[in-house]
């Protein structure tokens, strides 16, 4: 059974608040639908994309911010025990104090830009100076730092036997940053 840290929720420790879950990959659905039977509430973002298949085009309901999804409960809940033993739960979203509780007004804005119905994407929040890893197209598998950070960056990919930097233009979707 997975250890739960304290929750804190920094509103009021008997208001409810909105946590993030790190889900297992393209589980989001599965773990939302069965929180939901639980009666736990979540909210998980979804935006309509199409996609492409060898003999048809779909339309797809796909989670904007692939494997998390939102749940809402107050901190001391004995939820916290069922959310963790979900099928497909990976963790909270947590700092060294515990679960990172997400600011109400975050969440709101997240709902009103999907319900005006814009074309949206997430993008990984990348900054500055940070190592990451390219994570599609002909670069696949490198690791490099971010120069900068507008949508379009500049990847740094050091040669360091020869003292040599090599800066290459990427879009910040083929990058994923890596964990230190």
């Amino acid at each position: 059974m997975p250890v739960a840290a304290v929750v804190v929720c920094v509103s009021s420790p008997s208001e409810q608040c909105w946590y993030a879950l790190y889900t297992r990959s393209r589980f989001e659905k599965e773990v939302d639908k069965r929180l939901g039977m639980l009666g736990i509430e979540t909210y998980l973002p979804l935006y309509r994309a199409r996609r492409r298949w060898s003999d048809r085009t779909v339309q797809l309901d796909l989670p904007l911010f692939p494997s998390y999804l939102f749940v809402r409960l107050k901190p001391a809940s004995p939820d916290i025990y069922r959310i963790l033993d979900t099928k497909g739960v990976v963790r909270f979203v947590s700092a060294s104090t515990g679960p990172i509780e997400v600011p109400r007004e975050e969440i709101e804005a997240v709902k009103r830009v999907l319900s005006a119905k814009l074309p949206v994407r997430s993008l990984p929040w990348l900054r500055e100076g940070q190592k990451v890893q390219v994570c599609a197209g002909p670069l696949h598998g490198l690791e490099g730092i971010v120069e900068k950070c507008n949508g379009r960056g500049h990847l740094y990919i050091s040669v360091r036997a020869i003292g040599q930097t090599l800066v290459a233009e990427l879009d910040c979707r083929d990058v994923a940053p890596l964990l230190q």
